[in-house]
C-alpha cells in the first residue's frame, strides 16, 4: 500500500481493524493541579509488529490524528 493512497482506507476497514486489535483505556488520577481534583485521561492505541508500521501509517494518515511509537529495542509499534 502506498502512503500517498491512504486517506482512501475504508472507514468500515479502520473500525474492524481497531475492534479486533486495539486497546481503549480510561484512567482517573488524583490530581490537585485539576479544577475537580482529579485527572481523567482517556487514550487508544494500536500495538502491532514492527513489520506493520506503514499500515499504522495508513491509520494516522486517515484519521488525522495521533503519534506512533517506534522503539529502537522492541518488535513492535505503537499508534
Amino acid at each position: 500500500m502506498k502512503i500517498n493512497k491512504m486517506k482512501n482506507l475504508n472507514p468500515n476497514y479502520i473500525t474492524g481493524f481497531a475492534d479486533a486489535e486495539s486497546t481503549f483505556c480510561v484512567s482517573i488520577q488524583k490530581n490537585s493541579n485539576f479544577k475537580s481534583g482529579w485527572r481523567v485521561k482517556a487514550s487508544f492505541q494500536l500495538h502491532l509488529h514492527k513489520k506493520d508500521l506503514r499500515l499504522l501509517e495508513c491509520f494516522q494518515k486517515s484519521l488525522g490524528v495521533g503519534a506512533i511509537t517506534v522503539p529502537k529495542t522492541a518488535d513492535h509499534v505503537t499508534y
